[in-house]
Order: structure tokens, then sequence, then C-alpha cells
């Protein structure tokens, strides 16, 4: 079961909780936030990703076939925190996302227009140190 025994329902309620990584077991695990450009190297596609993996980022960049990958940023963040941010991220730049027909590229909901580099990148740092400032004033508090 969620303790670790492989039970199909209780990877659906984990998948369910953690945004898909079934391998995530606590909002405190550390995992990365990451956000990426790729370029397709037959038709020129090219596009920006944000992820969260509880993967080296390496390996899961692997996965992605048949694109050259440029990490613009990378983050080791707990798992709540990082699935936070992304699901900000992706409501805050709704209208900016890339659109590929469907199958075409697994995760295509997590995708931004290229020109929008400088601008997602800035929010997203900027959240990072707005959380962090947050953080530490709570420990001060305690």
């Amino acid at each position: 079961h969620i303790q670790g025994c492989g039970c199909s329902f209780c990877s659906r309620q984990l998948n369910r909780i953690y945004g898909g990584m079934s391998s995530v077991r606590t909002p405190d695990e550390i995992v990365t936030l990451y956000f990426v450009y790729l370029k397709n190297k037959i038709d020129n596609l090219n596009f920006l990703k944000i992820g969260v993996t509880s993967q080296e980022l390496k390996y899961r960049l692997k996965r992605i076939k048949g694109f050259n990958k440029e990490v613009i940023l990378e983050f080791k963040l707990k798992a709540i925190d990082a699935i936070n941010l992304e699901t900000l991220v992706l409501n805050t730049f709704y209208n900016y996302r890339y659109l590929l027909p469907k199958g075409v590229f697994k995760g295509q909901t997590e995708l931004f227009k290229s020109k929008y580099k400088d601008e997602i990148v800035y929010f997203i740092n900027k959240e990072i140190q707005r959380t962090s400032k947050e953080k530490t004033l709570e420990a001060n508090t305690n």
C-alpha cells in the first residue's frame, strides 16, 4: 500500500496528491523543479517546458527524445512547494502556452512559447525569493 508495496489503488492516490509523481511519498520530500528550452532536431519546433521530477534531472531529460535541451532553471524544493509553484506558473502564464497536436509530446500541457522565456524566468525567480523569505520569517518566529 502507500507504504511502498506497489498497490495500484495507492499508486493512483499518490498520483492525485503529488501531481503524477508516484515515487513521491511525503510533501517534504525533495524534488527538482525545472524549466528547460527544447528545440526539435528535425522540424525546428522550439518551446519551453516546466516540470517537477523526483529523479535526477539528467535522467528525466533523457526520456525526452528528439530534442536539444537547455536547462534554464533548476531548483531543489520540497515536493509540495515545487508542485505549488509549477501550478502557479501554469495558471499565471496559461495564455502563453505552446500547443501541440495531442500525442506529439508527453507533458504538452506544461509547454510555453519560447518568446516568453525572460518573463517566466523572472516570475519563477521572484516566487522562489518570496517564498524563501516567508519560510525564513516563519522559522524565526517559531
